[in-house]
C-alpha cells in the first residue's frame, strides 16, 4: 500500500525557552539584537542614526533615533561609555519607523522619515528637544532617500506613474491612480519589452523620482517653502534605482544634481548593466530633460556619484566592462569647471565602496573588501595615493567631523554593529555605542579561527573556521565528536565577511555544537580582481575545488572533527552548489545538504530570470548558441541528478523573480521521484532572502532540525 504525506500545517515559530546564561546563541538570540544604522555626523562631532530592534510579542520593529556628542563620548570613562549615558534618544514612538537622519546646514536640526502619522513622511525637529518633532510634509504616499543639501534644500524619492503626462502634482496622481486600480475589477496587464519583473515585484509604469523640496527657517524650525518638484518630470527614467538603490544614487552641489540612472526605455535593460551619470542644473525646471550624460562612452554601471564640499569636482565608481555586475571599481573625478576626467589609482587590486569627500576636499574616504573584511580607506586625490585605515572586522563610513575624526559603524563574527570613531589615519579606535552589550554578555560565542590552505590552481584560499561554542582548542576534544557545517556564500562573487550576518550567521551553527567552515573560494571578493574573475565561466570548477580542499584541509588537521558527520548548506550560489555537490561530491561525503534559492537548471534559470545580462556574462552568451563545452552544458546540476544521493532540505521564497520558485520545486522532485529524503520548505511571501523574522526563526528551527537529523551518530529517517 502506497503513503503520500500531506503538506504540513503553515509553521510557527518555536517558543522562546528559558536558559541558562550565559548560553549557545539562539536564532531568537541573534535576531533580537538592535541593529544600529549609519549616522548622519555634524561638524561640531554630533552623531544622529537609527537603531532598531523586533518585538517578538507585536512582531514590529521599534526603531528610534538617537543622539550622541562625540567629544563628550570620548570624555566619558570606559564605564561610561558601555553604560551609554552619553546617547540621547530623540523619538520615543513605540513600534513606528523613525530613519534616515539628515542634519540641517547648521547642525542644529534633524530631518528624517517616520510613518509615525500612517505613510513615511517628513519630520524636523531640533536636537536640543528630544521627542518635539514637526510634520512637514503630508503626502498621500510613502516617501523615501531623504537628504538635506549643505544649500538648505531637502530631496527625497517617490514612485510615480511616467506613461503619462507630466503634471505639477505626479505624487497625487499616482495616488488616485492607484486606489482606482486596486477597485478595478480587471487587472490584466501587457507587456511589449523586457523587463517585466524585478527582484520580488512584477514591473508597472511607476519609477523612483527625485523631489526637490523647498524649504525655510520659521522661529526655531523648519516650514514648506513650495511644493515639492519633481526633477525628472515627464521621464520614463528612474532614481534611485531599485531593488537596492538609494541616496547613494543621486548627489547635490549648489547648482547642480547628479544622478545614477539606466538610460530611458533602453531596449536591451535586461540583458545590459549600463547606467549612466547625468548631470542637471536644479534652476532648470524643463521637463522630459535628464541634463548632460557625463559617461556617455561607458557601457558598464556608472555608479554613487558624489560632489565635492565646494562643487567643483563631482567622484563617482565605473565599471568598465558590460554585462559585469562584479567588474573591478574604479574612481572616476570630473573637474566642473574643465570637463577633464580622471581614474585615481586604477591598478588598485581592490574595489571601492561608499565614497565620501573629505570636509577639506583632499582626499576621498570609503570602504573596501580586503581579505574578508570591509575596511575604511583613504585615497590623496592629487597624489593618488592610498591609505588602508582599519584592517579588523567589516566597517562603513558615516561621516567626517571638522577635526578630521571618523564616525564609523564596526561589526565582526562575534558582536552586531555599532558606532566606533577613529583619527583621520584610523588610529585610537573607540567603541562609542554599546546597545547589544547585555545581551552580548548572556551569550557564549564560538571561538573565530582564520585559515589559509592550498585550493584550485595550486593557489592560497582563505576560510573560516567557527569553532563550537564553549570549545578553546579543538585538539582537546574527543576524536570524531564533533561535527561540521560547511556554509557556502552566494554571489557567486561575494564573501563570507568577519561581520554579523542576520540570515547566513555562522555562529548560528557553532551554537549547536558543528565546527563551521566558510570557504572564500575562486570568484570570492576582496582577494584581488582576478581571483574575482576566475569564476566566470568556472561555477563548477576551482571552487567545487576550493571547498572540497578546505575540508580536507580541516578534516586532516582536526582528529576530532568526525569525516563521517559533515554536512553543507548555500544559498543563492551557495544553493547551486549544493545541488552541484549532491552529483559530483565524493559518495556519503556529506551527510546531508540544505540548498536555499538555489540554481537546478542553468537553461530554464535563464529563461524565468529577471537578470539576462548575469547569466549571459557568467556562461559566456545565450543558452540557444551553448556548445556542449559551454557552462549551460558543463557545470548546470540537473545534468548529474541521476546521481543525486544525499539527503536535502529545498527552500525557496516564492516571490524570488531572481532564482524561481520552479528552481527549488524541480530539484524536490528530482529528489523525491528518486525516493532521496528530502523535504520542500517553501515561504510564499518571501524573495531571495527570508526578512519576515518570524519567517526566519522557522528557517531556523527546519535547518538547525534538518542537520541535527541527519548529522546525529546514528542518523533517523524520520523526525
Amino acid at each position: 500500500m502506497q503513503q503520500r504525506t500531506l503538506p504540513a500545517k503553515p509553521l510557527l515559530p518555536p517558543a522562546e525557552v528559558d536558559r541558562p546564561c550565559p548560553h549557545p546563541v539562539s536564532p531568537r538570540d541573534m535576531i533580537g539584537m538592535a541593529r544600529v544604522g549609519g549616522a548622519a555626523v555634524s561638524a561640531e562631532g554630533l552623531a544622529v542614526f537609527a537603531a532598531k530592534s523586533f518585538d517578538f510579542d507585536s512582531a514590529e520593529w521599534d526603531e528610534q533615533l538617537y543622539l550622541l556628542d562625540v567629544g563628550i563620548a570620548l570624555a566619558c570613562s570606559d564605564a561610561e561609555r558601555q553604560a551609554q549615558k552619553h546617547v540621547t534618544c530623540l523619538t520615543g514612538t513605540k513600534n513606528k519607523k523613525n530613519n534616515t537622519p539628515q542634519l540641517s546646514p547648521d547642525g542644529q536640526h534633524v530631518a528624517f522619515l517616520s510613518n509615525r502619522a500612517g505613510s513615511m513622511q517628513v519630520f524636523v525637529q531640533p536636537l536640543s528637544s528630544p521627542g518635539e518633532a514637526q510634520q512637514l510634509t503630508d503626502l498621500p504616499t510613502d516617501i523615501g532617500d531623504l537628504v538635506w543639501s549643505t544649500t538648505g534644500e531637502m530631496f527625497f524619492s517617490a514612485p510615480v506613474y511616467v506613461d503619462g503626462a507630466a503634471t505639477e502634482e505626479p505624487i497625487k496622481l499616482t495616488a488616485d491612480r492607484d486606489k482606482a486600480e486596486k477597485e478595478s475589477k480587471v487587472n490584466a496587464v501587457l507587456f511589449s519589452s523586457l523587463p517585466v519583473r524585478q527582484w520580488d515585484r512584477w514591473l508597472d509604469a511607476k519609477m523612483n523620482h527625485v523631489f526637490l523640496l523647498p524649504v525655510k527657517r520659521k522661529g526655531s524650525s523648519y516650514c514648506l517653502d513650495g511644493p515639492p518638484r519633481d526633477l525628472l518630470a515627464g521621464m520614463p527614467a528612474e532614481c534611485p534605482v531599485p531593488p537596492f538603490g538609494g541616496t547613494e544614487d543621486f548627489s547635490m552641489s549648489a547648482t547642480h544634481i547628479a544622478m545614477s540612472m539606466r538610460p530611458p526605455l533602453a531596449q536591451d535593460e535586461a540583458w545590459s548593466t549600463n547606467r549612466h551619470i547625468y548631470l542637471r542644473e536644479l534652476a532648470d525646471t524643463r521637463e522630459k530633460t535628464l541634463g548632460a550624460c557625463l559617461t556617455e562612452e561607458n557601457s558598464g554601471y556608472d555608479l554613487h556619484p558624489k560632489f565635492s564640499p565646494d562643487g567643483q569636482h563631482l567622484a563617482w565608481l565605473s565599471m568598465a566592462t558590460p554585462q559585469y555586475e562584479a567588474d573591478a571599481e574604479r574612481i572616476k573625478v570630473r573637474d566642473a569647471r574643465t570637463g577633464a576626467v580622471r581614474i585615481l589609482a586604477a591598478d588598485w587590486d581592490y574595489s571601492p565602496a561608499g565614497l565620501l569627500w573629505s570636509r577639506n576636499g583632499e582626499r576621498l574616504l570609503f570602504s573596501a573588501q580586503i581579505r574578508a573584511r570591509s575596511c575604511l580607506c583613504s585615497i590623496d586625490v592629487k597624489t593618488e595615493a592610498i591609505s588602508v585605515l582599519t584592517q579588523d572586522g567589516s566597517s562603513s563610513l558615516c561621516g567626517e567631523t571638522s577635526s578630521g575624526s571618523l564616525v564609523y559603524t564596526h561589526t565582526t563574527l562575534c558582536s552586531p554593529a555599532e558606532i566606533w570613531v577613529c583619527n583621520a589615519d584610523g588610529s585610537h579606535t573607540v567603541q562609542l555605542t554599546f546597545f547589544n552589550r547585555f545581551k552580548l554578555s548572556e551569550l557564549t560565542l564560538g571561538l573565530v579561527k582564520e585559515l589559509t590552505f592550498t585550493g584550485a590552481k595550486e593557489e592560497q584560499v582563505q576560510a573560516w573556521l567557527v569553532l563550537p561554542a564553549g570549545v578553546q582548542d579543538l585538539q582537546k576534544a574527543e576524536p570524531a565528536s564533533v561535527p561540521m557545517a560547511v556554509v557556502i556564500h552566494g554571489g557567486p562573487q561575494g564573501a563570507v565577511m568577519d561581520a554579523w550576518h542576520y540570515r547566513w550567521f555562522l555562529q548560528t551553527y557553532a551554537a549547536k555544537g558543528f565546527a563551521t567552515l566558510a570557504v572564500n573560494f575562486h570568484g570570492s571578493t576582496g582577494f584581488g580582481h582576478e581571483f574575482t574573475r576566475s569564476i566566470s565561466g568556472d561555477w563548477g570548477g576551482a571552487p567545487f575545488e576550493d571547498i572540497m580542499a578546505g575540508c580536507r584541509h580541516v578534516l586532516a588537521a582536526n582528529p576530532c572533527i568526525d569525516p563521517s558527520r559533515v554536512c553543507a548548506l548555500g544559498a543563492s550560489y551557495g544553493g547551486y552548489m549544493i545541488n552541484y555537490i549532491n552529483g559530483n561530491a565524493p559518495p556519503g561525503f556529506f551527510r546531508c545538504l540544505v540548498c536555499h534559492d538555489g540554481t537546478f537548471n542553468f537553461e530554464s534559470s535563464y529563461y524565468s530570470t529577471e537578470e539576462l545580462f548575469f547569466m549571459e556574462y557568467e556562461f559566456q552568451g545565450v543558452p540557444w548558441k551553448a556548445s556542449e563545452e559551454s557552462p549551460y552544458r558543463r557545470f548546470s546540476p540537473h545534468w548529474k541528478v541521476d546521481q543525486w544521493k544525499t539527503p536535502t532540505l529545498i527552500i525557496h521564497g516564492a516571490k524570488d523573480y531572481r532564482l524561481v520558485e520552479t528552481e527549488g520545486v524541480a530539484a524536490f522532485q528530482a529528489l523525491q521521484r528518486q525516493g532521496v529524503p528530502s523535504e520542500l520548505l517553501l515561504f510564499p511571501t518571501e524573495n531571495h532572502w527570508v526578512l519576515n523574522p518570524l519567517n526566519s526563526l522557522v528557517w531556523h528551527d527546519k535547518v538547525l532540525a534538518w542537520l541535527d537529523r541527519w548529522t546525529a551518530k546514528s542518523p533517523s529517517p524520520s523526525l
